[in-house]
């Protein structure tokens, strides 16, 4: 059936819906409201039987002679208008889609990787509200489909959507374990870092211990994919979508290291972050199939507009991530086999093995000592401050300058325990923040003075018969420095470095004599930036002292 909707239509139909006592901005409903109309004007479906639980879910939402039936617009919108309600793209990527929708643009990227075609049995096994179903019938021209789903108007949304496609989709209600069948294409947009119950967890280790073996996972992520990983046939090819945790957490590196080496894990797509309404994270996609030697790993996080609130991604960007999978380009992939995932911890993070900086150099954990800061609780830190002198003082991110600089001013503590004595700074070490904007400094430790380093801090402790500390502190402030530490970061929401991707930051070596004349340069500029910002606060001063005391001239 043919179905288009201008946008000003389709709030005026959301707009009825408030008569209707429905929630306007529940996607779902309103989807649920314009078939309903539709098949109150007489509509039936092509070459094929109405679906019976979509027939009884619509009469139990709209029972016959009720005020909520007699008030749907019927004659007010034509039949392609309501279809294009149905069908509207947009109702995918809103804030209250995220649970049972996919954003079209990734269902796009994934059917394109997943290469279906006609004759392919496809199916997405959290199906939610059919939006891949509408994208791989509309890319790929696929008619034999599988849905399953937990969510039951998620459900019947997917069969009112099959049924204006003209589609034979067997679409079903239940949870991924209750799966039937296999297929050449699979799909799965799981629910995002889901919380497994212990009886549950226990439950799926169960189902997918031919997929594991001893190595379970923690990650529902990982349990919900071998599931449906068990339903794919030989020659067959998954895509799952996954948030970033389940790739580089240390609870799941035996698993992950078992599908690597079993050959199941064919590539990994880091996706642009703010595509998916559920999260402004940046996802990954998955692809899964057996007789893999390597994994594909692809950065796609250069691609796309970036707006102020989502990133929007153009149809050659589409072709250009699925491109990058295929091997019809090389930028930004990178393949690793199993000694290099082994040297990773089995980590699949994408940005582990696409470095977008190549440089020549040492690992730093090779040139200098890196250890944590101390891990003191805010509270117990408050009780020990003091306003009198002692020869104790304690140094915070927040006590680090833009420019590399340290507070003059650091707080003093009524004492530093045994235990606490090994993360006293010395004369050059080097501190820098965990997280972005990895804000670093030189510290400076005279006789008598004793710096305790805390909060979200690293210390590096330069060999400096290896590399001068200036040298070394300029590098990791440079542009390249920061693209090492940026791509070295874990975590979805939070991103921060590891103390061994720390370590294994390259540094740029020449010779002593050289980093030394770098590091003269940098006290010569210093020396002159002080000198203005002496000279700024100095002209700021006397600016404020234009305007007289009580306003006389």
């Amino acid at each position: 059936m043919r179905y288009a909707i201008k946008e000003r239509r389709l709030w005026e139909f959301a707009d009825r819906c408030r008569t209707l006592m429905l929630d306007y901005r529940e996607p779902k409903a309103i989807i649920t409201a314009a078939f309903a109309t539709l098949l109150k004007q007489g509509w039936e479906p092509e070459d094929a039987r109405l679906d019976e639980d979509v027939e009884a879910y619509v009469r139990h939402t709209f029972p016959e002679g009720s005020p909520h039936e007699e008030a749907l617009p019927v004659g007010a919108f034509s039949d392609e208008e309501l279809a294009g309600i149905v069908m509207w793209r947009d109702w995918n990527t809103g804030k209250y889609a995220g649970e049972t929708s996919t954003p079209p643009v990734i269902a796009r990227i994934a059917a394109g990787i997943l290469e279906c075609d006609g004759d392919d049995r496809v199916a997405d096994v959290c199906c939610g509200c059919g939006s891949f179903m509408s994208e791989v019938v509309e890319e790929c021209g696929a008619n034999d489909f599988y849905g399953i789903d937990l969510n039951v108007a998620a459900a019947m949304v997917s069969k009112m959507r099959a049924s204006l496609l003209g589609l034979d989709a067997t679409i079903e209600v239940g949870d991924l374990t209750s799966t039937r069948g296999t297929f050449d294409k699979l799909f799965m947009d799981a629910p995002l870092r889901p919380r497994l119950l212990r009886e549950e967890r226990d439950r799926l280790a169960k189902e997918t211990a031919g997929v594991f073996g001893k190595d379970q996972p923690v990650a529902g992520e990982w349990y919900h994919s071998a599931v449906a990983l068990s339903h794919l046939a030989d020659g067959g090819r998954m895509v799952a979508i996954m948030a970033g945790h389940a790739l580089y957490s240390d609870g799941d590196r035996d698993a992950r290291r078992h599908l690597a080496k079993s050959g199941l894990v064919e590539s990994v797509v880091l996706l642009p972050e703010r595509l998916h309404p559920a999260t402004s994270i940046a996802l990954n996609i998955v692809v899964l199939s057996r007789g893999n030697e390597g994994v594909r790993f692809v950065d796609a996080t250069d691609l796309g507009v970036r707006g102020r609130r989502n990133v929007e991604l153009s149809g050659e960007d589409v072709r250009e991530i699925v491109g990058r999978v295929s091997g019809d380009s090389d930028v930004g992939v990178a393949i690793a086999g199993d000694s290099e995932l082994a040297l990773a911890r089995w980590r699949l993070d994408p940005r582990r093995y696409v470095s977008h900086s190549e440089v020549e150099g040492v690992p730093l954990g090779s040139i200098a000592e890196v250890s944590r800061g101390a891990s003191i609780p805010a509270r117990a830190l408050d009780e020990r401050i003091t306003d009198e002198r002692t020869p104790w003082r304690y140094l915070m991110i927040g006590d680090v300058g833009d420019f590399g600089e340290v507070s003059e001013a650091l707080p003093f503590l009524k004492d530093v325990s045994r235990g606490e004595e090994r993360f006293l700074l010395q004369d050059c070490d080097i501190v820098i923040g965990r997280m972005p904007p990895f804000k670093s400094a030189l510290v400076r430790v005279h006789k008598g003075e004793n710096v305790l380093c805390t909060g979200n801090l690293f210390v590096i402790r330069p060999d400096v018969e290896e590399v001068d500390p200036t040298y070394l502190r300029l590098f990791l402030a440079s542009d390249v420095g920061m693209t090492q530490l940026r791509d070295a970061c874990v975590g979805s929401s939070v991103r921060s470095i590891p103390i061994n991707g720390l370590k294994e930051v390259k540094v740029p070596m020449v010779p002593m004599d050289q980093q030394r004349k770098v590091a003269a340069e940098y006290r010569r500029l210093r020396g002159e930036m002080e000198m203005y910002r002496r000279k700024l606060d100095e002209v700021s001063s006397r600016m404020g002292r234009l305007f007289p005391e009580g306003g006389e001239r």
